[in-house]
């Protein structure tokens, strides 16, 4: 359902995206398929699922993060990808 909305919301865009950063509840595949649909050349920045590993079947993009984070650690990997997180009050 997710790549529903994030479908919905790149039409509305009419600009060139260069990044796309989001919450880890889009790391799926199928977000990343939509969003590399709508923006192709977009870096996309989206911190693993806490469950996910590795598995060929996975987006190349949703890897590079996977990966990324392993060998980086997360902080590291957020400093690196210029990922940052919107504190909630």
């Amino acid at each position: 359902m997710d790549d529903q909305v994030v479908g919905t919301l790149c039409q509305s865009i009419i600009t060139d995206v260069e990044h796309v950063s989001a919450e880890k509840m889009y790391d799926t595949n199928a977000v990343y398929q939509t969003l590399e649909a709508h923006f192709p050349n977009a870096e996309i920045v989206i911190p693993p699922k806490d469950n996910t590993f590795a598995d060929e079947i996975h987006h190349s993009k949703r890897m590079s993060n996977l990966i990324g984070c392993f060998a980086l650690g997360i902080i590291g990997w957020q400093s690196v990808r210029q990922y940052i997180t919107l504190q909630k009050d």
